[in-house]
């Protein structure tokens, strides 16, 4: 077993034997094993072990033991203890992604202070097995075929994941190795434990080799989803840009593809949109049509979906430059227009003097709110305006203020814009060069 491991971290060109490797050891027997045999191959080794108090008297024994161990064979050791049950709940996470997160956060900890190349941790094949079965019941996709990986993130290493279990006991056995029984391994009331217990004994009984045929599975797997990665990165580069801080995705080019939705969900899934809201996005006829994840909203426009950052009821916006921007349920647009262009006539579109206005501030109605109509002399509560406009009270603070730096209003969207804001115009046309300001409302996804 020793030899074999030597060739496998030497042809995987893993490891160099001047390389320090931080080992992850719990005390049970893969552990002592992968430690015993890195101890062997006289690897400069430091022991990380994690005392998650989830067994109580059992998990304090497990500590110690780690820490004579290490001791006998003058090897470093850091032991960590975890308050995991308190952990996962103020993280809203389950006992085994708390108590994940946390050792792989201090292992990296234990690896950068020990400025150590290696993180080694102790996972072998029938652990691999249990991960795809786990991977495909959840329903994690492709993704999923893949299982545990030798290598994680250029500092993890597995250097056992082509032994079985049973392999590495009866080698702890013939060395007269002792280790420590995790006795929570016994309860079936893990995914992981019950399949460990009654589903991979079946597949053993009918193919032998179920260890490496998986594992020839997943390096298949493997090499397509290498490829299947390479060929959407170029698609997704040829199919959006980046503009004004919002993401633009052309609806006619991708869906030339076949699954259209899977390219939008590479896009998309790292802005917490999923699945099923990709297929809608591609389904989806209207323009407006509208999408949103807990910080982002994606908007359907005739030749783009265009994903930007959302408010998230946020009541207050500040506009530097010229660029499209979200509002709660509202779309900002912000041109700077030359001088002798027709204004338009629009209630939802207004015109100002850039040079007046230092920053624009976005914000929704607060009571005691005025504004100098255009064309008056006084200033004029907009609790009025809303009642000459017959606006009802629910909707009142639905509706954009936009202000100058001073938090003077310069126009209530749609209903009133401020005498002391208007430009110069000759016979309807800009005297100078002005911002061109649209805002409307989002239209409800269909």
């Amino acid at each position: 077993m020793q030899e074999r491991l030597a060739h496998s971290l030497s042809s995987e060109r893993w490891t160099k034997k001047d390389d320090r490797i931080v080992v992850a050891v719990s005390g049970g027997a893969d552990s002592v094993v992968l430690l015993r045999l890195l101890h062997q191959l006289k690897y400069d080794l430091v022991v990380a072990h994690c005392n998650f108090q989830l067994r109580g008297e059992e998990s304090d024994g497990d500590a110690d033991f780690v820490q004579e161990l290490c001791a006998s064979l003058k090897i470093p050791c850091h032991v960590r203890v975890f308050h995991t049950r308190q952990f996962a709940i103020t993280s809203g996470l389950s006992i085994q992604e708390a108590a994940r997160k946390l050792r792989y956060d201090w292992f990296e900890q234990v690896r950068q202070e020990s400025k150590s190349a290696f993180i080694a941790t102790a996972h072998h094949s029938t652990d691999h097995i249990e991960t795809l079965l786990i991977n495909q019941i959840r329903g994690t996709g492709i993704q999923g075929y893949t299982g545990i990986q030798h290598r994680l993130a250029n500092h993890i290493i597995r250097p056992l994941l082509e032994f079985e279990s049973d392999e590495i006991r009866s080698f702890a056995a013939s060395n007269n190795w002792t280790y420590r029984e995790d006795s929570s391994n016994d309860k079936d009331e893990y995914l992981r434990n019950h399949l460990r217990h009654h589903v991979i004994p079946i597949l053993q009984s009918i193919d032998g080799q179920i260890g490496r045929t998986f594992r020839l599975n997943s390096d298949k797997v493997l090499e397509h989803l290498e490829l299947h990665n390479h060929l959407i990165n170029k698609t997704i580069q040829g199919i959006t840009r980046r503009e004004n801080g919002q993401l633009y995705i052309q609806i006619e080019d991708t869906k030339s593809y076949p699954q259209p939705h899977l390219i939008l969900y590479r896009i998309l899934n790292s802005y917490g949109f999923n699945h099923d809201q990709c297929k809608q996005m591609v389904s989806a006829k209207n323009v407006g049509a509208t999408f949103r994840s807990t910080n982002h909203t994606l908007v359907k426009d005739r030749t783009h979906w265009i994903l930007s950052t959302h408010n998230s009821g946020a009541d207050h916006l500040l506009i530097h430059d010229p660029g499209k921007y979200l509002f709660t349920e509202h779309t900002i647009l912000v041109d700077e227009v030359h001088a002798s262009r027709t204004i338009e006539r629009d209630a939802n579109i207004i015109y100002i003097d850039p040079t007046r206005v230092t920053q624009l501030h976005v914000r929704h109605w607060q009571n005691g709110d005025r504004i100098q109509p255009f064309g008056m002399l006084g200033s004029k509560l907009l609790s009025d305006v809303f009642t000459d406009h017959k606006i009802a009270q629910h909707l009142k603070t639905t509706i954009p203020i936009l202000t100058d730096q001073n938090d003077q209003i310069i126009w209530v969207t749609g209903l009133c814009f401020s005498e002391k804001f208007k430009l110069k115009l000759s016979a309807g046309r800009l005297a100078s060069t002005a911002w061109r300001i649209r805002i409307s409302r989002i239209a409800p996804s269909s």
